[in-house]
């Protein structure tokens, strides 16, 4: 009898378990499987209490800047890119499109570039420099006879050696001296390994000298030019949004923005100082000049990086082709398409009477006056021009010892690219008191 009870008892507890009521009967206990039915299905399932999300407003853009006294830029069209970004794009997928509020984004994320010539770059000028440049230049230490091992045998830690690195066709690994060395200026990268490039794109290592501005966030801000190995000159307008520099990089040895084939890995550094010209004035983009001091400076003998030539004073360009190289857009408007891969255009520098006189005749009206101090004027042919987002990038003339000199920088114009009507570029000739006197502070 007590085994029946305790059967019966465990048939209870399983039928209740599995969600199955007995019928009671009669009995005071609960007589067989026969007599139970399904009551209410299948328990239900456990859920966990969860606290909803509460419901947020929706996102109102970023206010406008407030209002300044006057309209900058009423006739002229800056060579300006993207404003100031008002969130983080992804930097991993190519935008170079129409920049709204969120700028153009450079889709490579930062690389450097290992060197085996560390001990050398900071103790002299060490470096690869043209074959021309090396042979009145100090060379390094030459290997001694190999009585112990050196070099050969493997240690059990990695350490920076004094090896002089391997360099590109055209140059030599050399020490020369500061003198020396600033005569490297100017002279395009000698490299056996050509890209194929579709026409208007500039040839990879032509312009060593060219800068990417760009936020911390990889975005496009605008060009630049490496004057020495620790200044970068840009205008005004292009930065006058980052005063000291902060949230802003410079990036030298960049061509294809889009891979990272090259053969050398591009640099980004960043930025110690800016000094913006005090004169600038934002509606004329008169003394539209600014420098930027990099921190640290760049290695001597950076492979892909070549500083640009400073003109004379006094020095004139009218009359010759000179080059302008950026990433801007290939049209005005919202037509246009920020590009890639860099762009090069060769245009004619105009005398500065002949640029007035053709400026009288477009919207700038009779009674414009060009600042000859300012300014320089080049272009003028249809098709051929600098254009939005070229900002700062660099004029350069070639010089009669092959060397590249910097002329001018991309300021601002009438449109892009129309026959008849030249653009206005920065006269760095006119600067160069002002430029000299940053560098030395």
């Amino acid at each position: 009898m007590g085994d029946s009870k305790l059967f019966r008892m465990c048939l209870w507890i399983l039928t209740a378990c599995l969600g199955v009521v007995p019928i009671q009967s009669n009995y005071a206990y609960y007589p067989g499987i026969n007599a139970a039915i399904v009551a209410n299905g299948p328990p239900p399932p456990i859920v966990v209490p969860t606290t909803a999300a509460p419901t947020l407003p929706p996102l109102t853009p970023a206010p406008p800047p407030p209002p300044t006294t006057s309209t900058p830029f009423p006739l002229i069209d800056p060579r300006a890119g993207s404003p100031a970004p008002s969130r983080v794009v992804d930097a991993g997928a190519v935008n170079f499109g129409e920049p709204a509020a969120n700028g153009i984004a450079f889709p490579r994320n930062k690389r450097y570039t290992s060197s085996t010539n560390t001990r050398w770059k900071r103790q002299t000028n060490c470096g690869c420099y043209a074959v021309t440049l090396c042979p009145n230049a100090t060379s390094p230490p030459g290997p001694a006879p190999n009585t112990d091992g050196t070099g050969l045998i493997d240690f059990r830690i990695v350490a920076v050696t004094n090896t002089a690195p391997q360099c590109v066709s055209g140059q030599k690994f050399c020490c020369p001296s500061q003198s020396q060395a600033q005569q490297s200026c100017g002279a395009r990268l000698q490299t056996s390994i050509i890209y194929p490039i579709q026409s208007g794109q500039a040839k990879y290592g032509d312009y060593p000298w060219m800068v990417v501005l760009l936020t911390n966030d990889n975005m496009y801000i605008g060009g630049g030019v490496l004057i020495d190995l620790q200044h970068v000159l840009t205008t005004a307008h292009r930065i006058t949004n980052y005063p000291n520099g902060s949230g802003l990089k410079v990036r030298l040895g960049e061509w294809d923005a889009s891979g990272n084939y090259e053969q050398y890995p591009y640099r980004d550094f960043s930025i110690t100082r800016v000094w913006i010209h005090e004169s600038y004035n934002p509606n004329t983009l008169q003394n539209d000049v600014a420098l930027i001091r990099m921190t640290g400076g760049v290695p001597t003998g950076t492979p892909a990086v070549i500083p640009v030539c400073m003109p004379s004073p006094g020095q004139v360009f009218d009359g010759q082709r000179c080059w302008v190289a950026g990433w801007g857009k290939d049209a005005f408007g919202v037509s246009g398409q920020y590009q890639t891969v860099l762009k090069a255009v060769d245009v004619p520098v105009m005398n500065p009477s002949s640029c007035e006189t053709t400026l009288k005749t477009t919207r700038l009206g009779t009674a414009y006056i060009l600042d000859r101090a300012a300014f320089i004027c080049a272009g003028g042919e249809a098709n051929k021009d600098a254009c939005t987002g070229d900002g700062g990038s660099g004029l350069v003339c070639e010089t009669s010892s092959g060397r590249w000199t910097l002329a001018g920088l991309v300021a601002w114009g009438l449109g892009c690219a129309a026959q008849g009507i030249p653009a206005a570029y920065v006269n760095i000739v006119n600067y160069l008191p002002w430029i000299q006197a940053r560098q030395a502070s």
